[in-house]
């Protein structure tokens, strides 16, 4: 096995790409010499390998204001692919792409993809992976791209079922590059260097493309890529190609990989392909627009370049670009370096590639002018910035409510009259600044092309919908519903109890429900109530991003119009041409929020529009605080939320989360030296364990010696529960004080509990009282049983993590 380490570089990257780690960029004004190295001389014998991953038809550079190139366009690839040759010789230099390149823009939607294939042959392409996006112009188009283009495309994973029920390899699952000119270890048996690429399809691709695409006429899926409800099958299929690569000869196994990591299902994660698999070198990476490097186990330090473990426990370099050409990778493998350190990875950022390759621009140009017309036409203008992004760049309309959204199901509703209307975050791709509309505007908005209808659903197949799009929130997923004509609210506390198939369909919720107060045109929906509802195809239909629900209702109309065509009659006609005021707001009308889901009114003194009914129900649902019970141990229905917390539920409580007991116990006898602890009281079992742990000391006597007195009843200030809980977390250090020293009491605490109310203030456990003027701690105030209730749910995470 080789010894892979990445080179310790920062860098910074556009907003487009999610930064999940660090990665290395070569040095200012000479790309090219962070390769080679510090005097930037060539680099006879190592093997330059360049890559590319979800460009999504960003075809020309991008500049900013200031003149500063933001994206680096394929002439810029082709120019850093060439500088690269200049460096290693023309034949040890290999270019690849890891998919999602010909879908995402104007130029893809007009061309189906054509004009993709041909800039990517001029750029000269070697080797490149099917993502899940080259298979949205159909299965018929794609196998026509593939005979077009010069790049040999692989994955290992890909499959079709025959006619006698067996499964067929699409494409090779890899191929090895023999590389002459280059360098080999001392002990290289035939005295050349040979590399495999080994490729791989995300097996999301069945949902994240349109599914009808892998299926036949009855609706049977016959193609497929591993996938299954464990990982094992892609996992199996991987070491298969990777096994037999080695064992006809490769030297090294470079991966190239559309997987991803964030928002992407767990068992199929480049990182989960790594774990458990051996025999990789370098895994290059896609589907999740991210740049970095990640290593599992680890945590490392802030910043630092990191390797993966695989299965053997042997380092996996990991490496992927983000999008759109933020960066170009390169992996160098210099069998002969005299560290050991011989697989290395590099990204360049788009500030670093100002050259462009001349002939590959000409062949940009003429696409950019056989569509210009068209892509220039101006159809309206926006009073607002129609945005998809935070102020971070990451995609929140894959998991909040944006302007950009609302404006697109809002399209939908008004083109074919629904009552409701359904768009998933992942098909609204891009955003528009204040300004002229133009053609090319809303075609980077809804690229894909998909033709809307209208179907008859209940409130039920609704609800399902939308706990399906709300399952990874609040982090990124495609199938997250931006909505028209309803609204819902998101509760993401609680755990998602969807249950999918092993293709990632939904089967059914079987459990709490995330989403909650739905309403559609201000009423609550009703669950056996039909409503007519809106999309495309591709979700109602095709059951797209895993929304199956929908896939046998009536269908009223089918292929009505373009998403995209819908969007720009919204705007001509029913806008009057114009986007005004209604959109304003980035983050949209408050048809989609995050909130506390209120209790069920399980006690008779909560009230569901109680501020405190949600983490009373939850306290209450994970056995924490349950409420009164009489002397016979019978619940009396009542909570007590403004009663005073007391040192003995405290205790209890904390008992309860460290998992040693369970409301019900059977209390048992004093072990304490507390003479007021009495046999059999509710809280005797937690005050032995308490005592037992070292959690509690009781009071100190008068003369300084051995407490003897707990005070089980005595109530407990706010400050004195935040150190009962700091104390069980470990006591641990406030992550900052921003917290705390918002509050306009901070300082006025007891000097015991000020490291306590930090960290409490910090970890958002016990934050400040909100009051006419301000903030207050409120530290020498008794704590009150709701307020106890908001403090332990919010902790239980954090203590249970301590525990273990």
């Amino acid at each position: 096995m080789s010894k892979p380490i990445v080179r310790r570089t920062l860098f910074s990257l556009g907003a487009a790409a999610l930064i999940a780690g660090a990665v290395t960029v070569a040095p200012a004004g000479a790309y090219a010499a962070g390769v080679a190295g510090a005097d930037g001389a060539s680099k006879d014998g190592a093997v330059s390998i360049v890559f590319t991953n979800d460009v999504h038809c960003a075809i020309d550079q991008q500049v900013d204001k200031d003149g500063n190139v933001t994206g680096i366009g394929y002439a810029g690839v082709a120019a850093y692919a060439n500088a690269q040759k200049g460096l290693y010789g023309a034949g040890n230099v290999t270019l690849v792409d890891a998919g999602d390149a010909i879908q995402g823009g104007p130029v893809g939607t007009l061309t189906k993809g054509s004009a993709l294939v041909q800039i990517m042959n001029a750029v000269g392409y070697d080797y490149a992976i099917p993502g899940n996006h080259e298979f949205d112009y159909g299965m018929d188009q794609f196998n026509a791209l593939v005979k077009q283009a010069g790049a040999t495309y692989l994955s290992c994973n890909f499959t079709k079922l025959n006619a006698d029920g067996s499964k067929a390899s699409v494409f090779a699952p890899f191929a090895i590059e023999a590389y002459k000119d280059a360098d080999v270890a001392a002990d290289d048996a035939d005295g050349v260097l040979k590399v495999a690429y080994v490729g791989i399809s995300t097996p999301e691709t069945l949902t994240k493309s349109s599914p009808a695409n892998f299926q036949d006429a009855a609706g049977n899926y016959i193609y497929g890529f591993c996938q299954d409800e464990t990982g094992e099958a892609l996992y199996a299929a991987v070491q298969s190609a990777v096994d037999e690569a080695r064992a006809q000869g490769a030297d090294y196994v470079v991966a190239v990989g559309h997987l991803g990591i964030e928002g992407t299902t767990s068992r199929w994660t480049s990182e989960a392909v790594i774990k458990h698999t051996a025999g990789i070198d370098a895994l290059i990476d896609g589907h999740s627009h991210e740049a970095y490097d990640k290593t599992v186990g680890s945590e490392g330090a802030a910043g630092a370049i990191q390797a993966l473990a695989n299965s053997d426990g042997d380092k996996v370099v990991l490496v992927q670009t983000g999008t759109k050409l933020a960066n170009v990778g390169n992996l160098v493998i210099d069998a002969d370096e005299a560290d050991g350190q011989d697989v290395t990875a590099q990204l360049v950022p788009a500030s670093e590639c100002k050259d462009e390759d001349a002939a590959v621009k000409r062949v940009v140009d003429q696409v950019n002018g056989e569509l210009a017309d068209v892509l220039n036409k101006v159809v309206g203008k926006t009073d607002v910035a129609l945005t998809i992004v935070d102020a971070d760049g990451v995609r929140q309309v894959r998991h909040h409510e944006t302007n950009m959204g609302d404006l697109v199901a809002d399209a939908y509703r008004a083109a074919v009259g629904a009552d409701i209307a359904l768009a998933n975050g992942g098909g609204v791709r891009a955003s528009i600044a204040a300004g002229d509309i133009t053609n090319n505007d809303l075609l980077s908005v809804q690229p894909y092309g998909n033709e809307l209808c209208l179907i008859e659903a209940t409130g039920q197949e609704i609800l399902d919908a939308l706990e399906m799009g709300a399952s990874n929130a609040p982090e990124e997923f495609g199938g997250f519903l931006q909505v028209s004509g309803l609204s819902y609210k998101i509760d993401a506390s609680i755990p998602s109890s969807v249950k999918t198939d092993e293709n990632g369909n939904f089967v059914s919720v079987d459990g709490e429900r995330r989403v909650f107060d739905v309403k559609v045109g201000g009423q609550a929906i009703d669950a056996t109530k039909t409503y007519k509802v809106a999309s495309h195809g591709y979700m109602l239909l095709e059951g797209g991003d895993g929304l199956t629900m929908f896939k046998d209702n009536k269908v009223l109309q089918e292929n009505v119009i373009l998403d995209n065509q819908a969007l720009i009659n919204y705007i001509t006609n029913d806008l009057k041409g114009v986007v005004g005021e209604r959109y304003a707001n980035a983050t949209g009308e408050g048809r989609i929020t995050y909130a506390t889901k209120p209790a069920a009114v399980n006690f008779k003194d909560v009230s569901s529009t109680d501020w405190f009914a949600g983490v009373v129900s939850q306290a209450a649902a994970k056995g924490l605080l349950v409420g009164y019970s009489d002397s016979n141990g019978v619940h009396t229905g009542y909570f007590g939320s403004y009663d005073k917390m007391t040192r003995a539920q405290v205790v209890t409580v904390l008992y309860r989360i460290a998992g040693a007991e369970t409301p019900g116990e059977k209390p048992g006898v004093n072990k304490t030296p507390f003479t007021d602890v009495e046999d059999g009281a509710y809280y005797t079992n937690a005050i032995n364990w308490a005592y037992e742990t070292g959690r509690i000391a009781g009071y100190q006597a008068k003369d300084g010696g051995p407490s003897t007195a707990f005070g089980p009843n005595d109530p407990v200030t706010r400050e004195q529960l935040a150190v009962f809980v700091w104390r069980a977390a470990g006591e641990p250090a406030a992550s900052d004080e921003v917290g705390y020293l918002a509050c306009k009491d901070a300082g006025d605490e007891s000097s015991y509990a000020t490291a306590a109310l930090k960290w409490a203030a910090s970890a958002g456990v016990l934050t400040g009282s909100s009051e006419a003027d301000g903030l207050y701690l409120r530290p020498a105030a008794t704590a009150q049983r709701c307020q106890g209730a908001k403090v332990f749910v919010i902790a239980q995470p954090l203590l249970r993590d301590a525990e273990q």
